[in-house]
């Protein structure tokens, strides 16, 4: 009770050691993140196929709790639909399917002398149901069958996953 009712007061020159305890973690809280990055990727990333196909930029995350909201930031510095035969379109996968409420254009779009050298950056959530390995994946595909680069060469590429508790 009183001012210091919901303090731990350590005194001076004491430790307070926990390492023996659980730490259970307040609601809105990040328990974890995992981050991959390429900061000069040799040759891009080409696609030349009108079918999705996985791209390689993919972050894995194991869930500490069954029920945590994982929050999944992409960002690539530069695509390219360099073939005036195609478009790039781009989507968020999870563990090898499209994310629940994923649309055409998920991650986005990318249009032969439109937006023809542009940044790609995606921000999306996915509520987790176990404590299952989740893998989020880009996955893009040429809408004409032409070459786009997902990732043009030199560019760099960066994947995040946030668990935070619910």
């Amino acid at each position: 009770s009183g001012a210091n009712a919901n303090k731990i007061i350590v005194p001076a020159g004491q430790v307070l050691d926990a390492s023996a305890g659980t730490f259970t973690p307040s609601v809105d809280q990040i328990l974890q993140v995992k981050r991959n990055y390429a900061p000069n990727v040799s040759g891009g990333i080409v696609i030349n196929t009108t079918s999705l196909v996985a791209s390689g930029i993919s972050v894995l995350i194991t869930p500490k709790l069954s029920n945590s909201l994982i929050l999944i930031d992409l960002n690539i510095s530069m695509v390219q639909a360099n073939s005036s035969a195609s478009s790039l379109t781009a989507r968020m996968y999870v563990n090898g399917s499209q994310m629940p409420s994923g649309s055409g254009y998920h991650i986005g779009y990318n249009g032969y002398g439109a937006n023809e050298y542009s940044p790609m950056c995606f921000g999306g959530f996915y509520q987790a149901s176990s404590t299952s390995s989740l893998t989020f994946e880009a996955y893009a595909q040429s809408n004409g069958g032409g070459q786009v680069r997902l990732v043009h060469p030199a560019a760099s590429w960066s994947i995040t996953a946030w668990e935070i508790k619910q």
